[in-house]
């Protein structure tokens, strides 16, 4: 899925005190230009990356009422282009719980144990609002650009300079961009069905290397809260932090179904109906659109969840399932046993 993590690991070791992600968008970055630098043109490539380190996380100690530091697993996930990240999230839970419930809202849950899927990067697509947006301002700078050529009469330098590589008198650059930048039947310019990638230079104003950067603290059986709600946003299972009676607000989980949009507080079967489960990060899933293409997210977690095997023989098995289901594009999978 584009880089290695050898460029990442390297500007660590060059710049040890900045962020991690602001060291994730200099890296992306250095690729990008490394491209160009090649002579390469035409071509690029979607990139997802994830990297996982311990670091220090605040803790209330229960028993003395006073905060302690613990190490925590820290998950960073980057992507540009539509290249996906995923994280697999097994929740078991004690069934006699369901005994406290009304018989209505005990339907509401699951068969246990059973899987979660989380996003954790961005499909950079031409058809997104933003990004078309975002492609279609370029017009403007572009517009005045063209009319300070015309008033200063800029020579061969000056367009070797703006446009990153070596001029033509008709290069790559004006020969698709002549009409300005637009989104054509879901392509950048009617020619790329991504929005940013790592080279591409000859759409590089528009198709963008900067990449979308998501973090979470991975899960190793944590005790939360798991209600089942019915808003406007759907019908959807939500995990909290903390313990019944105890959760806080910030939701860490959710699982959009896509049921029929209900009032909040329409049906009873939604109304106090929270439970306590075990919480656990299973599987990192980083692929390209291959496989995006015919399996969605939950259905690559509930796969996952029934095969039995190590991280590099269900990425195997992930690439064959892709096959069978008839995608078009290339398919790479990379399995993360967390």
């Amino acid at each position: 899925m584009g880089m290695q993590g050898d460029e990442l690991l390297t500007i660590l070791q060059k710049f040890p005190q900045q962020s991690i992600s602001s060291l994730i968008k200099k890296t992306f970055s250095t690729v990008d230009e490394g491209i160009l630098k090649a002579g390469i043109i035409e071509d690029g490539t979607t990139a997802v990356i994830a990297f996982i380190r311990y670091e220090d996380q605040k803790k209330l100690n229960e028993l003395n009422n006073e905060t302690v530091i613990i190490k925590r697993r820290k998950l960073y996930v980057a992507n540009c282009g539509d290249a996906r990240a995923i994280i697999i999230t097994n929740i078991s839970y004690n069934t006699s719980q369901l005994t406290k419930l009304s018989n209505s809202s005990q339907t509401l849950f699951p068969n246990q144990p059973f899987v979660l899927s989380t996003r954790l990067s961005f499909d950079h697509k031409p058809t997104d609002a933003s990004e078309a947006q975002r492609i279609w301002q370029l017009n403007e700078q572009v517009k005045q650009e063209k009319e300070e050529e015309k008033l200063n009469k800029k020579n061969k330098d000056n367009k070797q300079k703006r446009y990153g590589y070596e001029y033509q008198e008709r290069n790559l650059y004006e020969q698709y961009t002549d009409q300005g930048y637009f989104v054509y039947q879901g392509r950048v310019n009617g020619i790329l069905a991504i929005s940013r990638s790592l080279g591409d230079h000859y759409l590089k104003r528009a198709v963008i290397s900067d990449p979308y950067i998501s973090t979470r603290l991975i899960r190793d059986n944590e005790l939360n809260v798991m209600e089942r709600v019915l808003d406007d946003e759907g019908e959807r299972i939500v995990i909290r932090k903390g313990r019944l009676n105890e959760e806080k607000k910030d939701n860490i989980n959710t699982n959009i179904d896509n049921n029929d949009l209900m009032d909040e507080h329409s049906d009873e079967r939604y109304q106090n109906n929270k439970i306590d489960v075990i919480v656990k990060d299973t599987f990192l899933i980083l692929a390209c659109d291959g496989l995006w293409d015919v399996m969605t997210d939950d259905e690559v977690a509930e796969f996952v969840s029934h095969i039995k095997g190590d991280a590099q023989q269900i990425a195997r098995i992930l690439v064959q399932e892709a096959l069978k289901r008839g995608t078009t594009d290339n398919v790479t999978v990379l399995v993360v046993k967390l």
